[in-house]
């Protein structure tokens, strides 16, 4: 079974982006730059490095939730499908 990725939008490759990670047990911060993580909370620390399409099929397989923000809006909302 191929798992689903959620990919960041084709426009914003290349571009920081700041995602928030809602969890059971905590809300964190992660930024990618390049699909790649740049930035993260401590709590996150140990994502640092990883690319866009493992972290987020790792957050998808423990049901935590993935909002981006959008720059322009500044509003939170769900990656694409």
């Amino acid at each position: 079974m191929e798992a689903m990725t959620c990919p960041l939008p084709q426009q914003t490759r290349g571009v920081e982006r700041l995602v928030r990670v809602e969890a059971p047990h905590f809300v964190a911060g992660i930024v990618f730059q390049r699909r790649k993580a740049v930035e993260t909370a401590p709590i996150l620390r140990w994502a640092l490095g990883s690319g866009w399409s493992w972290f987020s099929r790792y957050c998808e397989r423990n049901g935590w939730k993935l909002l981006v923000l959008d720059p322009l809006s500044k509003q939170w909302r769900e990656p694409l499908k």
